[in-house]
This record gives structure tokens, sequence and C-alpha cells, in this order.
């Protein structure tokens, strides 16, 4: 047995008010509390095992992390191959596998245990256990799930195990090869308890009947909960995602028996081992809810917005993350906790108009170290409302909590339905005409939107295609409480231009839209492949010049077009000019003549082809004529 030595910073918690519509509450003042943490380094195999043989006893399996696809999810691009570090490990497993256990390490009450290691040696982990003391009793060994890597990090980790204050650990690590990976250490975190904690539980119970009908439930702000001086540690650069998809539900794993007071200690001890020990930045989900029915904010600008969490892997984009405090393999959710879960689910989707029914195609991120089941950069249909497992390989939120998930859903759409909640009404827009739509020769699109009631402001969203590219998702590129605003887009793209209304409580009406359209394409993309081509210059010229050629079988390409429904040119006109034939890939789509008794220097020629196509679109002059060509717009 070995003590180690106890880190105590003083904080103290600052106090303020829960966040809803119609209800107000005096916390107590700002309590201090002890927050304590321990950083023990791991050096190997530091107990005789053969002294004590259960050390190799394989870990209690109370669910498999299921190895195929499940639930209702439709992986369009393939699956990826489970990690190793989720599969189940046999005793022979642990025998040659075993890189790291501690001797029995005696502490002071912590709530929260954490493993970390080096970064490089993510992909070399096979198991991370723990054991626990509490109340005089350890458990049996605890596996904890390994962490995706998130962007930037310099450590990876399991995920921490929560406990309602044990005073023993010991720690198992079984790796591919059988070495211990460098900077293994264990960190536990005690943060402490204040009467501020239980002042912050009981706001539920308080505010329970007053938001009933109200838009938004009574919810635990960041402020409430977090250790005074302690947003230090929210280091991350915002990501926010322009729409809300889909909403996901896990739990934290860990102790199922806390107190209300300790339910708020537990997120803030989640917060300091996401954020500093992991190097997050800030808390990975945007909102918990403890066994009571407490709401807590989670990731700061969750109350007003959709910032990207660490909660999913490759498919924090466009979601949010909502976890139950507690493990929910064998034990159930508390209907406590499950009614605040349906609150908050009413709450987004009423802004963001979720259909809690309906489905969502998702795109899997980039990361290969994620445990996304997808491959990267694949799409996944999955149900708006959704298990971690259901894209991940986790037994996340566990089999109780995910078997309540239609039970959820339902009473999400019935809460909707009913007038809880209420969706605000989207702008009305007359689709973009000529001159904008569907080819705009100008770079400058002004859009106007009728006015909604209940709006404070609105955002105007665009999805961007370069050229040759597929489309992004939409972004929000401005808000304004005009009904008003020109976007400017640069050449080559091609635009889904909309517009939403926001109410001041953060809801959000579904997106309008405006239509698509395409600029011209810069002179980069038209390339000069054959015959003869002049520059000439002139300010009559669209763009201020054109390329000119007099020769026969001279031409223009431009390669990588896709998805296109129509050509247009930007030529000059005038008598004894020649022409032009158009081609799709090997297809002549039109042949263009330019001779005109009227000399123009802009005239525009658009041809709609038969069907979209994707390839080189190829300009051949057919005669030793004066052929003027200035522009090119391939249009989706």
């Amino acid at each position: 047995m070995r003590r180690v030595i106890v880190f105590v910073t003083t904080v103290a918690l600052a106090a303020a008010g829960v966040v809803a519509p119609v209800v107000s509450w005096s916390p107590l003042p700002a309590q201090a509390a002890e927050v304590e943490t321990w950083d023990i380094p791991i050096d190997g195999v530091e107990e005789d095992v053969s002294a004590a043989p259960q050390l190799l006893d394989p870990v209690e399996v109370i669910e498999d992390v299921p190895d195929t696809a499940v639930g209702d999810a439709q992986f369009l691009g393939g699956l990826e191959q489970a990690p190793s570090s989720s599969d189940q490990v046999s005793a022979s497993d642990v025998t040659e596998r075993l890189a790291a256990v501690t001797e029995h390490v005696d502490v002071e009450p912590f709530v929260l245990a954490g493993v970390t290691w080096d970064i490089r040696a993510y992909q070399d982990i096979l198991e991370v256990a723990v054991q626990v003391e509490e109340d005089g009793h350890w458990t049996q060994w605890q596996a904890l799930e390994v962490l995706p890597l998130m962007e930037n990090a310099s450590v990876s980790g399991a995920e921490p195990l929560l406990t309602s204050g044990a005073t023993g650990i010991r720690v198992r690590v079984l790796t591919e090869s059988g070495v211990a990976p460098a900077g293994l250490s264990v960190e536990l975190i005690d943060p402490g308890l204040s009467a501020a904690d239980a002042q912050a539980a009981s706001a539920h119970t308080v505010a329970s009947a007053a938001v009933a009908a109200a838009s938004q439930p009574a919810i635990v702000p960041r402020s409430t909960w977090m250790a005074s001086g302690h947003e230090k540690y929210t280091t991350w650069s915002p990501k926010n995602s322009p729409r809300l998809d889909a909403m996901y539900i896990h739990h934290t794993a860990g102790s199922n028996t806390y107190s209300a007071a300790q339910a708020t200690a537990q997120v803030r001890a989640i917060y300091t081992y996401h954020a500093r020990t992991l190097g997050w930045g800030d808390i990975g989900y945007n909102f918990l809810v403890d066994r009571f029915g407490t709401i807590y904010e989670g990731r700061k600008g969750s109350l007003g917005g959709i910032p990207q969490g660490a909660h999913a892997g490759n498919y924090n984009a466009n979601t949010i993350g909502i976890s139950g405090m507690g493990n929910f393999s064998s034990l159930s959710a508390p209907s406590a906790m499950t009614n605040a879960m349906v609150k908050v689910l009413a709450w987004k989707g009423a802004q963001y108009g979720i259909n809690p029914r309906g489905t969502a195609t998702l795109k899997t991120g980039s990361s290969k170290n994620s445990t996304g089941r997808g491959k990267p950069g694949s799409l996944v249909e999955v149900p708006t409302i959704l298990g971690h497992r259901e894209t991940n390989y986790t037994a996340c939120p566990g089999d109780k909590l995910n078997s309540r998930l239609p039970a959820i859903r339902s009473a999400v759409a019935s809460a909707m339905a009913t007038g809880t909640v209420t969706a605000l009404a989207k702008p009305k827009v007359a689709y973009l005409k000529a001159p904008y739509r569907p080819i705009a020769l100008n770079n400058k699109i002004p859009l106007t939107w009728g006015g909604v009631s209940g709006a404070s402001r609105y955002e105007v969203g665009l999805k961007l295609a370069p050229h040759g590219k597929s489309f992004g998702a939409v972004k929000v590129v401005a808000s304004t409480t005009a009904r008003q605003h020109t976007v400017k887009l640069p050449t080559g793209v091609s635009a889904r231009l909309y517009v939403r209304a926001v109410a001041n409580d953060g809801r959000r009406s579904a997106w309008s839209f405006y239509g698509t359209l395409t600029r011209s394409l810069p002179t980069s993309e038209l390339k000069r492949t054959s015959g003869s081509w002049k520059r000439v210059a002139s300010s009559k010229f669209y763009r201020g010049f054109t390329y000119q050629s007099r020769v026969k079988n001279s031409r223009i390409k431009v390669y990588n077009a896709k998805d296109v429904s129509r050509v247009q040119l930007v030529v000059g006109k005038g008598k004894g000019y020649g022409r032009v034939a158009v081609y799709a890939g090997k297809t002549r789509i039109k042949t263009v003549s330019l001779n005109s008794s009227k000399k123009t220097y802009r005239s525009t020629v658009t041809l709609t082809l038969p069907k979209r196509f994707s390839g080189t679109i190829t300009l051949k002059t057919l005669d030793n004529k004066p052929v003027r060509v200035s522009a090119v717009t391939v249009a989706r």
C-alpha cells in the first residue's frame, strides 16, 4: 500500500441564478471549496501478480460493445473496423498483455478517476481497468472505455469513473505490446462540496412546476457549478454548428447513488478532467442530467447556440450531447432523469425544427481514431434522437437507458405537439430569378424576406460548392435585425442561399431557401489548350478583357465540372465573327454562331444540357474567324 501527496487548490464557487424564462431563485453567497487533484504516475507492473492472482481476473462484462451496426443507423459508406480496445479481453490476454498494474493506492476520498497516457500510444491500448474502494469494500475490475483522440490534444485518456467518495484505487492496463505506454498515470479529482452545490441541486424542485409550460426548462448554469477562476481552462476555439440535425443520449458511467449536492460536484469534476487533464478546453457534453432531474449547462454556449461538443467522435458537427449521470448498463435510468431529458430535447428540437420521430443524415468526420463506426467522410442515416452506440463503438448509454429511447422520442413529440414548446415560423421568401439565378455574373446577391412574429433577428445561411467540389454544410454568414442582406460571392462557386428567424430565447425557425446559383469561373479555370488565343483588354468587356482567337480548332477547356445543368458563355458578337462548338465530354451540345449585324462586347449565350454532366466542358472554334470569349459558367 502506498500513500500519495495531494495537491490542494482552494477556490470559491460562483453563485448565480438558474437560467429559466419564468423562474428566479437566490443562491447562497459564494462558498469556498477545496478542489483536490492527484496525478499519480504508473510505472509498469508494481505489484507481484504471483502473490496476488486476483490482479489478473478478467473484467466483469456487464454488456458488450456491439461490433456491428446497431439500432436504426444506416451506414451508407460502409463500416470501420472496431478498435481493439472495444474487444472483450480474455483471461489469457490479461496474462500475456499485462503492461501495468498498480498496488493498492490509499488516498483521501475522490469523486473521479481517469487514466491518461502519451497520445502516441493510442492504438496500442487494449484495456484500461480500475478497482476502487468504497465504504471499505473493493469493487471488481471495471473497464473504462478509451476516449477518441481530440484535435490538437497532447494526451489520450479513458472515460472517467465517477464515485460517491472512494478512498482507494488500483489501475491495470493491457497493451498490444505488453509494454506500459509513455506518460501513463491516473488522475484523481475531488471537486469539493459547498452550500452552493446543495442550493443548485434544489433549483430543479423549486422551478419544476413553474417551467412546465415554458420553452426552456430550468437549467443550472456554468457560473453556478463552475469553481471560481476555473473558466481559465475553457481554452477551446469555439466551433458553432450552423444547424442541429440530431441529439445524442449518453451516460457518464460510475456511481448511481450520489446525493443531490454530490451531483453538482460531479459536473465540476467532469469539467476538470475533460478541460484540464485531457486538454479538451471544455466539458465534452452540451448538457448533463442527474438522477433527481436537475439539468446542468455543459459546454459553453449551449444555452443559446449549438457549440460543437466532444461527445460523439466523428459525429460532433451539427449534433448535441445530453448525458445522464450514472451507469445504465444494468440499472434503469430514473424517471426524473428521463423526464428532464425530454424537456431539453423538446426545447432544442423546437428551436431547430427537429422531427423527434424522424431521421437525419450525418457526415462522418475525418479522424481515424474517433471510435466512429462509419468510414471517414461517409454518410450515415440515423434517428434524430439516438444513443451514442448508434454511430460509435461504445456501450454508451447503457442497455437500460438505450431501451428507453423509443419512449423518449414519443414523449418529445407529444411535448412539441401540445404546445409545451412552439416552433418559430420561417420567413417568407421568393425564389431568386435572373440576373442572379441560376447564373450570377454579379458578385453581389441581394436577399429580402418577410417578417416573422416573435423573431428578434434573422440569420442568413450559405452552402458553397467550389468548382468541382460537393456542397458543404450550411454556414451562417450574417445575423441582422433587418429584413434584407446582400451576400458577396467569389467567382467559380455554386451557392445555395437561406434565411431563418431567431427568437429572443434562442429558438430558430427552419431555413427558407432562395435557390441555387453559380458564378462564372475564374480565368485560371479556362485552360487554353490548343490553337491561338490572345488576351485583349478593354473596359467594354466583362471583367475588362476577353480571350480572342482567329484560328480554327482553337480550344478552351474547363476540367472537373460537376453536376452541370447549364453552360453560359459571355462572348463578343459582330459581323463576320466565327462559330463555337460546345462539348460536354465528347458530346456536342450545340454550335453557337457569333456572327451578328450588331457589334456587342458582353453578350450571354446559355445552353441547357439534356442531363446533368460531370467531366470536361470544351469550347472549340470552327472557323478562321474572330471568336471572343470573356467568361464561362458551368451551372449546377
